[in-house]
């Protein structure tokens, strides 16, 4: 009952932020969903972190317009450029890894205004 409570009251307060901001996206939103899949995307762990599954379902959720899809695209892109190890593979199968599907594709060559 507890973990319901607080999965619905953080829900409730992404939604809060997400109207709060004008449905706008900034890196440092993306980058704190995305930071938890770290170890992952370069391979230090072979399955992603319950933390970074919730990071991309919260992304998935704010990235509803062609808008903020191409934001978080590019956001997720200029993160990337940080990691040299950080496999391309791994970040495209990062959503079906985490049981969901995102609407965008990522990876360092990706052109994300498409």
């Amino acid at each position: 009952m507890k973990r319901t409570l607080v999965c619905l009251l953080a829900f409730l307060a992404m939604l809060q932020l997400m109207f709060e901001s004008g449905q706008s996206l900034t890196c440092t939103e993306v980058n704190k969903s995305v930071l938890p899949c770290v170890s992952y995307l370069t391979g230090g762990v072979d399955k992603p972190a319950p933390e970074c599954c919730a990071g991309v379902l919260q992304l998935k959720l704010v990235a509803t317009t062609t808008e903020l899809k191409r934001m978080a695209c590019n956001c997720i892109k200029q993160a990337a450029s940080h990691y040299s190890n950080l496999k391309d593979s791994a970040i495209s199968d990062l959503p079906s890894k985490c049981g969901t599907t995102i609407s965008f594709s990522v990876s360092r060559n990706t052109n994300c205004n498409k």
